[in-house]
């Protein structure tokens, strides 16, 4: 029915503005955390510990930015 459509299109526009909202959040702590990062972590040396950070740190970006690209083709 069109009333289920409807609910349909409500939930993907709102799990749209969800992603693009946490894109978002995601892009302000990293210009508010990137010297700090830049002062600490870069200069040390490889570990488990770094490793873990950076992937942590980084494929979010790679994920909301596929997922964003995704819902915008």
């Amino acid at each position: 029915t069109s009333c289920t459509i409807m609910v349909g299109f409500m939930f993907l526009y709102r799990a749209m503005l969800f992603t693009k909202t946490g894109g978002t959040t995601q892009i302000y702590d990293f210009i508010l955390t990137f010297n700090r990062e830049k002062a600490l972590i870069w200069p040390s040396a490889w570990s488990v510990t770094k490793v873990l950070f950076l992937l942590t740190r980084y494929a979010p970006f790679i994920d909301v930015t596929i997922v964003i690209w995704r819902e915008s083709a």
